[in-house]
């Protein structure tokens, strides 16, 4: 759920944009237009959310029950204060033998205080806490940046009704939404792919105190199949309205964070990532270098390869071209229209692949490094380069090599160069470093570097 340390206050900006203090609206857009000025006025405001998703992918069940509270305080003299924390639990169950496979705990924190930003990411066996200076402005400009890329039209839909109660509170309903409104929605939980089943609609329903300021709110996602058990439902309640103080069970303390470079790198890295991945007209260079060493047997071994790649859009459709040289050969890769040609050693064969498998085969190679904004431990910078250490980097990059030997547990650092010129990358250089003792193998070392140059 990428961002999602993003997410608390995404919604709760979205629910400021749907109120108002109209007294006589004739429709929920006359209400929604006088919200601001209601908003705007308060200095401070607190929120509590809930979420609970339930999918079924591939005959397992997952369930996700989450929490968050946020603060945001900008008022007395300037002061400015930011608080956006969440937990939960996700479990995976086996659903033929109704038994859970897999439970992970996540904390997430992204928050503004004295000067300083601070994230928090603790999820199994990571344990990030960093922070860097920054300015009020500096941070703000980052949030609305951030928050801009769910640039989602809650208001397309063709039901808009709204109630006034006895007590001159509101309550505003929505439904029939588009089918591109309701992807993105699911694209900013975790994919297009999070759900099997089809969704059939979204149900927002919006509680609003006689002051016009905003009581609560609850986003449900409805099925198709009505007997389905999979389910989206995310609730948020508004409080302390100019009442909202700093929060005291996070310590919000430099002693307890890493100080880095910047710690707004982590998302804008992501971000980067993300436009080579969508380039219409993109190309790279990709080396990649293999070496194992054992040292009972004494045994050695290098691999080599370099991968040519353009990709993009050709007359409005998706395609790539790669050339791969390597150790004892080479490989002719294409797709087009559904498409994929592999010629290797004179011999040509073609099979079905997706336009979105081909855009997932070519973003891999982009991102050769796996890079993960909660498994980053450091960062610094010169002349444009930002190096980011990693100490629990993806397991995909070195596992499979340990696992063929019977080694489970190596010790593993990653550091990544990427090389940044007018807000693009231009160069990703990658090298995972890992050794581990074997009763069968003695001191075993492997190491693996990727070099993905996007300026060539």
């Amino acid at each position: 759920m990428k961002k999602l340390i993003f997410l608390l206050f995404t919604v709760a900006l979205f629910v400021l944009a749907f109120t108002s203090c109209g007294f006589n609206p004739k429709t929920t857009d006359d209400i929604m237009k006088k919200i601001d000025k209601k908003m705007d006025a308060l200095d401070s405001y607190q929120t509590d959310m809930e979420m609970n998703l339930s999918t079924e992918i591939n005959g397992y069940q997952c369930v996700a029950d989450m929490k968050g509270k946020g603060v945001l305080i900008h008022g007395d003299k300037g002061r400015f204060y930011y608080y956006d924390f969440a937990e939960g639990t996700t479990e995976i169950r086996d659903t033929e033998k109704n038994e859970a496979i897999e439970s992970i705990k996540t904390k997430t924190l992204n928050a503004f205080h004295e000067g300083n930003m601070y994230v928090m990411t603790q999820q199994g066996d990571i344990d990030q806490k960093l922070y860097s200076s920054l300015t009020k402005d500096e941070y703000l400009a980052y949030l609305e940046k951030q928050e801009s890329e769910f640039d989602i039209d809650f208001e397309s839909c063709v039901n808009k009704n709204f109630e006034k109660n006895e007590d001159g509170s509101w309550v505003l309903k929505y439904s029939g939404y588009t089918k591109k409104t309701i992807d993105d929605i699911v694209e900013m939980f975790g994919g297009d792919d999070l759900f099997e089943e089809a969704i059939e609609d979204m149900k927002i329903v919006i509680n609003v105190n006689a002051d016009f300021s905003v009581k609560d709110m609850e986003i449900e996602m409805i099925f198709e199949n009505e007997s389905t058990t999979s389910e989206f439902r995310m609730s948020m309640k508004y409080s302390k309205y100019n009442e909202a103080t700093v929060v005291t069970d996070i310590s919000l303390n430099t002693s307890d964070f890493k100080e880095v470079a910047d710690c707004r790198l982590l998302t804008e890295i992501e971000d980067m990532l993300e436009e080579l991945e969508d380039a219409e007209n993109g190309s790279f260079e990709l080396d990649l270098v293999q070496k194992l060493k054992t040292s009972s047997p004494s045994y050695e071994s290098t691999s080599s390869e370099n991968d040519r790649v353009t990709y993009g859009k050709k007359d409005g459709k998706y395609f790539y071209d790669i050339t791969a040289s390597y150790d004892n050969g080479r490989i002719e890769m294409s797709y087009e229209n559904g498409k994929q040609t592999v010629t290797m050693s004179g011999v040509t064969e073609t099979v079905d692949q997706t336009e979105k498998e081909a855009k997932e085969f070519i973003s891999g190679l982009i991102n050769t490094a796996q890079y993960e904004a909660m498994r980053v431990t450091d960062i610094s910078t010169k002349n444009g380069v930002y190096t980011i250490t990693c100490k629990q980097p993806n397991e995909n990059l070195y596992q499979p090599v340990f696992s063929s030997l019977g080694i489970s547990k190596p010790i593993v650092t990653q550091t990544i160069k990427v090389t940044v010129q007018d807000g693009k990358i231009t160069k990703i250089e990658n090298t995972v470093s890992t050794n581990a003792y074997s009763p069968y193998y003695g001191t075993v070392t492997f190491t693996f570097t990727s070099t993905n140059d996007f300026a060539k």
